[in-house]
């Protein structure tokens, strides 16, 4: 159902209509006017996109995600003109959620407890989170504060997403990053491993050897996903070395296989060593990663 519908106007109504669309409706699906919940919701979804000139604009040519995801952190005030009313103080409230719904998108459904002066109301509030939504993302619903005086209107309810950390994945913007410890014989010879991605999916991930102690790897449109783009996947891979004694006795042979220098030209002739390979693909956009290799 298009927004314009939920407050039952036309697509060209004014700022002023789609304002007195709101009010009205507002008042008979109210909570505390035993309303339903979720009508109530869409109401003030509804408005505060419409009532958003950008948002407004964003929403008629890129749909109704795009037009959440503008208005996060720049939600208009709730306006309480020739009310006569002073206005209360905002309500805000912390919800966590895993990196897995930030990724995915979530419809989250939380109890609000909402203190009425001698009372207390349970609102079960149904929160849509888009995939790709930032940390922190914002919700702001009008009218929906803790009422604790009489003759005052009510603040806002003002509802942050917080994104918890991951075992594996941290983000970093839009992208999603991920370090991994080598060990020294599977970065000479090559290694294959599996991820599991936050969406489930299994990622077979092979490896040829690593040309440096710290290798840093970029796989493009694997991070987070939003209607603006997709961030990348990023892998740090640190070479571990051994912990182990050495002896003597192969430390020659040790240093012909790794040396840079004339003394590999035998093994080269016998294909037991191959010259290395110069890199020529792009560089990921993040300004930390200095050597990425894209696939």
């Amino acid at each position: 159902m298009s927004l314009y519908k939920i407050l039952q106007i036309h697509p060209d109504a004014s700022l002023t209509q789609i304002k007195k669309a709101y009010y009205k409706l507002s008042k008979i699906h109210h909570p505390d006017k035993q309303g339903n919940n979720d009508k109530f919701l869409e109401i003030n979804t509804a408005y505060t996109i419409l009532s958003n000139i950008s948002a407004r604009e964003i929403y008629h040519d890129q749909g109704l995600e795009a037009a959440k995801e503008k208005l996060v952190g720049t939600y208009n005030k709730y306006k309480y003109a020739n009310t006569g009313l002073n206005r209360g103080s905002d309500t805000i409230v912390n919800i966590d959620v895993s990196l897995e719904s930030f990724y995915k998108g979530d419809s989250i459904t939380y109890e609000y407890k909402r203190k009425c002066l001698d009372r207390e109301n349970i609102i079960l509030l149904t929160i849509e989170l888009p995939a790709g939504s930032p940390d922190k993302y914002r919700i702001l619903i009008p009218d929906m504060a803790h009422d604790v005086q009489k003759d005052i209107s009510s603040g806002d309810l003002i509802i942050y997403i917080n994104q918890l950390p991951h075992h594996i994945f941290e983000r970093s913007d839009q992208h999603l990053v991920i370090e991994k410890e080598v060990e020294l014989t599977d970065a000479l010879c090559g290694f294959t491993y599996t991820l599991l991605h936050l969406d489930g999916q299994k990622l077979i991930i092979q490896e040829k050897q690593l040309k440096n102690y710290k290798i840093i790897k970029c796989i493009r449109n694997l991070g987070m996903c939003s209607v603006s783009g997709s961030g990348d996947l990023i892998i740090y891979y640190n070479v571990l070395l051994p912990q182990y004694k050495i002896i003597e006795e192969v430390h020659p042979i040790i240093k012909i296989l790794l040396s840079n220098k004339n003394e590999n030209s035998f093994l080269l002739s016998k294909g037991i060593i191959h010259k290395p390979h110069r890199w020529h693909g792009k560089l990921s956009s993040i300004d930390s990663i200095n050597q990425c290799r894209c696939q």
